[in-house]
Formats: structure tokens, C-alpha cells, sequence
């Protein structure tokens, strides 16, 4: 690189797929297993909802971690075509898929408690009194139809 050149953006790709390696190889199991010791019930006394919920965020920042870190560490490494790093991000998903299957983490379930904390259900408003939803087929009970 000459005086007076900046870093271009491939460069600065390159450069970020250190911390992205190093976030996923540090960060996923540092925060899994946190939310496995905030969850665990210790001297028969079991977590408290607060307890649980913290476990839950610890969890969720987790999968994150395990998951997104390592694709997008795959596609910058793609795009500045570093095969090495891009076979290593590769390698980093499918541990995490294998070690998020072994423990439980990657499961439906799991798969229904994110969908549940990021799109939360919404509470149905009751009908008010004296409504008559009208139907296909048959007669209506309805007044004046």
C-alpha cells in the first residue's frame, strides 16, 4: 500500500474476520454456558422467572453468536476471497449446528421460543356484546339477515 492510500473495503473485510472468528469461538460457549448455570437449580432451589428469562436472553445471545457471527464471517470471507477463512467459518456452523443439536439448544422448541420472543402473540380482543359473526351455508341468526 502506498502513502496516501486508504484501506480499502477488502481490506477491511479481511481485517474483520479475526474478531468475528475470535467472537465466535469465545462469545458462544462463554454465553451458553452462563445461561446453563443461571438456569440450573442449585441446592433444590429452583431459578426464579427472573432467573429464567436472563437465561433465555443468555441463550438467545448464544445462538446468535453462534450462528450469525459465523455467517457472516462466511460471506466476508467469500467476498475477499479468502478460502481459508471461508472454510474455517464453514467448519464454525456446522459446529455450532452439531453442538446446538447435541446439547438441545437447536430444536423445535427452541425454534418456537424465538419465534415467540421476537414475534410476541398478540391478545385477541373480546367481540363486543351482542355481536353475530354471519356464516357461508345455511340460515342466519343473525337480525335483519
Amino acid at each position: 500500500m502506498s502513502e496516501g492510500q486508504g484501506i480499502g473495503w477488502r481490506d477491511g473485510a479481511a481485517i474483520a474476520l479475526l474478531p468475528l472468528g475470535l467472537g465466535w469461538f469465545i462469545g458462544t460457549p462463554y454465553l451458553w454456558w452462563n445461561s446453563v448455570i443461571t438456569a440450573a437449580a442449585f441446592f433444590g432451589e429452583e431459578p426464579t422467572p427472573a432467573e429464567q428469562e436472563h437465561a433465555f436472553h443468555l441463550m438467545m445471545g448464544a445462538l446468535a453468536c453462534g450462528f450469525a457471527l459465523p455467517s457472516v464471517g462466511l460471506l466476508l470471507a467469500l467476498a475477499v476471497r479468502q478460502r481459508a477463512a471461508a472454510t474455517g467459518f464453514v467448519v464454525a456452523l456446522m459446529l455450532s449446528l452439531a453442538g446446538g443439536a447435541v446439547t438441545g439448544v437447536v430444536s423445535p422448541d427452541t425454534a418456537r421460543q424465538v419465534k415467540n420472543a421476537i414475534f410476541p402473540a398478540r391478545p385477541v380482543e373480546p367481540l363486543p356484546p351482542g355481536y353475530c359473526g354471519e356464516h357461508s351455508g345455511g340460515d342466519s341468526d343473525c337480525p335483519g339477515g
